[in-house]
C-alpha cells in the first residue's frame, strides 16, 4: 500500500506534469542497488516503467503500489524525489504565470484562470451526469 503522500504525488504527475517524460534513480530497500523509474505521458494509462534488478516492468499509477513493494523499492526515497519534482513543476508554473501577467496583465490572467476552471468544472459535471445516465438501447 502506498502512503497517502506518495499516492497523491503519483496522481499529480499523471494529471498535471508539465513535462512529457520524467526520470528518477531510486534505491532498493536495504541494498546498494538502484532502479530507474520513468514516467511517460504518451504511454498513459501504463505510464510508469521500472528498470533494474534484471527486469523492466510497466504499470499504471494504480499498479505502482504492488510493483514498488514487489521490487522492494525504497518508497520514502521515491516519495522525496517525487516531491522535489512536483515542487520544481510548481516553480516553473509560477514563472509561466508571472510572465503571462507581464504580457497580458493581472486581470486578463485571472479571468483566463477563472474561465478555464469554470470550463473544467462544467466538463466534470457533464461527465458525471453521463456516467450516471442510463445506457441507451437500440430497439429494432
Amino acid at each position: 500500500m502506498l502512503s497517502a503522500p506518495l499516492s497523491s504525488l503519483l496522481v499529480f504527475v499523471d494529471r498535471l506534469s508539465l513535462d512529457e517524460k520524467l526520470y528518477w534513480r531510486v534505491p532498493v530497500a536495504e541494498s546498494a542497488v538502484e532502479v530507474e523509474i520513468l514516467w511517460t505521458r504518451a504511454k498513459l494509462p501504463a505510464s510508469w516503467t521500472i528498470k533494474g534488478a534484471g527486469a523492466e516492468r510497466t504499470v499504471d499509477t494504480v499498479g505502482m503500489a504492488a510493483l514498488l513493494a514487489e521490487l522492494r523499492i525504497d518508497g520514502a526515497a521515491f516519495e522525496r524525489q517525487l516531491g522535489v519534482t512536483v515542487l520544481t513543476q510548481a516553480c516553473f508554473a509560477d514563472l509561466v504565470r508571472r510572465s503571462a501577467v507581464e504580457l497580458f496583465g493581472e486581470k486578463a490572467v485571472e479571468k483566463s484562470i477563472a474561465d478555464t476552471k469554470a470550463f473544467l468544472d462544467q466538463v466534470g459535471e457533464t461527465a458525471a451526469k453521463l456516467a450516471k445516465a442510463p445506457t441507451l438501447r437500440v430497439v429494432r
